[in-house]
């Protein structure tokens, strides 16, 4: 292995002289609330570009800089480092020689991954610099993570029989120690599902095999394990981050943690169910590092954006987003405030639990098992003098109720509600007891939403529309349906064979005017919903997710996925003129 002086990274950039030990500092410090690596910071704050970055550090510590693009790679070589080690230390065998093994990394001055990685591999290390943004892509093309998993399983489960024959119960260490099995598996699951843009992860045990499933794009993807036995230790793993009690297997329990997986730091909510083989323990991730979108990024049409716009940006009233749970009702609101934040207005949220960190922003995250419930909350929260309330769902006449009253005495109120559409919102508001004419003097826009899956770039082609689909399509578009035509994602290594990759908002939004605030004060639900209709403005889900479909963004699959159950509430799309 090449000598490599042992020095801190920064004080090779300093006697370069392209950065200051300010400029280090800073760096340094954003590290600590990171956790990425020297490189990695200093790149996403933009102090260096990347080759600026690279050409100083190979001449500061004398080793060759390698262009990735021009190797050929062996799938063997590439196996020396285990996915864990090649990801926490950004570093890939990339060819073996006759008496070392070239090793690029994103740091050859590390000397711990030096140190860490010689015990790897069977020969000595000769490390090369490489560019960032040419190795991390060759992470997920060269790992697959379910492997390794499986791996893991199979040591974790031998672990268990071993300790159940010694001691009958669960070793402390085997759940704790940081290089037990079972915490590099755990650890294996959290960045397998971060890297594929997971929302949500799914430990679910079952008659002979552990199912491990994601939730991505709003889609479950499942894995399955022959070792079922082994998700007692993963549920105690994770029982032991959120800070739970890991005897305890009969009652459901709710926790909390924070993880780091590549410098991002996740927010995980943790919650356990007892189930006829085992406890089932799903986990919410939350992207703490996530930027909230602007408006104009969600897929609102434009005039529908110009109004949203405007309503949102009025003094005091109440604006209502509905649809079902992971339709991206939060990510709407929170960017409606991304645009109201300024030193000139108080903004507070109450919500369960806080998904965007929005600075100047007083957000408070309801906690029942105290008694800070939203009702309480909210209360509160009219006292500290705001401009703006969130409140992250409207769940009953109290919280309703208190939502209503803030609007009437000039603040604005945002908040969200679980129904199919934006027309049927009133029928569910009069529901929970309120009273027609409070909502004509408070309501002033009710956007309905839903997430459709965009088609893979890398494997779409076209397709014709086939048997109930060929039915629907006609249905919906009427004459229109003879010359329209459609595409669908092939599947490929891109979109992990789903056809899919990414989604996209499909909006529709009713604006309270006069007519239909008189409709409002005669609680005269049927006519409200045929004025409403009928508002030039006024576009369905079900159309807004069609035009997608015609212009080739999503599937006709995807549309009827997603707007099931809405297509009685609509008219058809109208023929362009």
């Amino acid at each position: 292995m090449s000598r490599i002086e042992k020095r801190r990274i920064g004080e090779y950039f300093v006697d370069a002289g392209v950065l200051t030990q300010e400029q280090v500092d800073r760096v340094l410090f954003e590290q600590t609330k990171t956790k990425g690596h020297f490189g990695e910071v200093l790149l996403k704050i933009g102090l260096l570009d990347e080759e600026t970055f690279v050409t100083t550090l190979a001449k500061q510590i004398k080793v060759p800089l390698l262009d990735l693009k021009q190797v050929t790679f062996d799938p063997a070589t590439i196996q020396l480092i285990p996915e864990s080690f090649a990801r926490t230390y950004k570093a890939l065998a990339i060819e073996m020689k006759a008496d070392h093994v070239v090793v690029g990394m994103e740091d050859p001055s590390d000397i711990n991954a030096l140190d860490a990685l010689s015990k790897l591999v069977p020969l000595p290390i000769e490390p090369v610099l490489v560019r960032p943004s040419e190795l991390r892509p060759l992470f997920n093309l060269f790992y697959q993570h379910e492997s390794e998993i499986a791996h893991l399983a199979s040591s974790v489960d031998i672990l268990k029989q071993e300790a159940e024959k010694s001691t009958k119960s669960q070793p402390e260490e085997i759940v704790s120690s940081a290089d037990a099995p079972v915490v590099r598996m755990v650890n294996l699951i959290f960045e397998d599902a971060i890297r594929k843009g997971a929302s949500d992860i799914h430990i679910e045990p079952d008659d002979e095999v552990l199912r491990i499933r994601i939730r991505v794009d709003g889609i479950l993807h499942e894995q399955v394990l022959q070792q079922n036995s082994v998700a007692s230790m993963i549920a105690s793993r994770l029982k032991t981050l959120a800070g739970l009690n890991i005897s305890e297997q009969r009652l459901p329990q709710d926790g909390h943690f924070d993880i780091y997986v590549s410098g991002k730091k996740i927010d995980v909510r943790l919650s356990t169910m007892p189930i006829q083989y085992g406890e089932s323990v799903v986990m919410r991730l939350l992207d703490q590092s996530s930027v909230v979108a602007k408006l104009d990024q969600l897929g609102m049409p434009a005039e529908m954006l110009s109004h949203f716009r405007y309503q949102s940006g009025r003094p005091h009233g109440m604006i209502l987003v509905t649809g079902p749970t992971g339709s991206g009702k939060t990510t709407t609101l929170n960017a409606a405030l991304r645009e109201r934040n300024s030193p000139e207005e108080k903004i507070i949220t109450v919500e369960d639990p806080v998904e965007y960190k929005l600075s100047r922003v007083n957000q408070i995250q309801i906690n029942s098992q105290i008694g800070l419930d939203f009702p309480r909350v909210l209360r509160s929260a009219l006292r500290q003098d705001p401009d703006v309330i969130l409140i992250g769902e409207i769940r009953d006449h109290e919280s309703m109720e208190i939502a209503l009253r803030a609007s009437m005495t000039g603040h604005l109120v945002l908040s969200t509600l679980h129904t199919n559409s934006a027309i049927s919102t009133i029928s569910r508001l009069i529901d929970l007891g309120s009273k027609g004419y409070l909502l004509a003097s408070t309501l002033r826009a009710v956007v309905a939403q839903r997430l459709v899956r965009k088609i893979c770039t890398k494997c779409t082609q076209e397709v014709a529309p086939v048997n109930h689909e060929k039915i629907w399509v006609d249905s919906v578009l009427g004459e229109r349906a003879k010359r329209a035509q459609f595409m669908q994602g092939k599947g490929c290594s891109q979109c992990m064979d789903t056809g899919y990759s990414g989604r996209i908002g499909v909006f529709e939004m009713i604006v309270i005017d006069e007519q239909l605030k008189i409709d409002l004060n005669r609680e005269d639900i049927e006519s409200f919903e045929r004025h409403a209709n009928a508002q030039d403005r006024f576009s369905s889900v079900l159309n807004e997710a069609m035009e997608l479909a015609l212009s080739g963004v999503t599937s006709i699959e995807e549309v009827m996925r997603v707007t099931d159950g809405l297509i009685s509430s609509i008219h058809l799309v109208e023929e362009n003129s």
